[in-house]
């Protein structure tokens, strides 16, 4: 285990789904759309300034997503065949969530939902490799 200051060091490589992955995706993009769909009513209206908190917390998420981490190392991992040999998904950002978890109490859903897709298609192509992260961290998010 070791601190790591940015994951930018580090090759973008999202590897796209399998045929059964696409499978999963689509019914996670279809539990997507009906939870926030379900709680549509509990989405606030916008103002001047909840568009504002939006905006600053969409500049946070690449700052939070990329930059101070810890290195989770184990010894005895193989890499997945067709990634890059450094483990996958074995970073924890450690200020990661804190945008879209303030913008789920300050925003609603659906903007917490879409900062979180954000935050996930970050983690996909810099650590995970996978596109999958996007909608598990929106999902998460909503």
């Amino acid at each position: 285990m070791g601190f790591i200051f940015t994951l930018l060091s580090r090759i973008a490589f999202p590897a796209p789904p399998t045929p059964a992955g696409w499978l999963v995706c689509f019914f996670f993009l279809g539990m997507l759309i009906y939870a926030l769909n379900g709680w549509r009513q509990h989405q606030p209206v916008w103002d001047k300034r909840e568009w504002g908190i939006f905006i600053a917390l969409l500049i946070l998420i690449p700052l939070t997503s990329l930059f101070i981490g810890i290195r989770l190392s184990s010894a005895s991992a193989r890499p997945l065949p067709g990634l890059p040999a450094d483990a996958p998904g074995s970073a924890l950002m450690v200020f990661s969530a804190i945008p879209w978890m303030l913008a789920a109490g300050l925003l609603g859903p659906l903007a917490t939902s879409a900062l979180a897709g954000l935050a996930g298609l970050i983690h996909g192509a810099w650590n995970s490799y996978s596109f999958f992260s996007l909608l598990e961290f929106a999902l998460i998010g909503a």
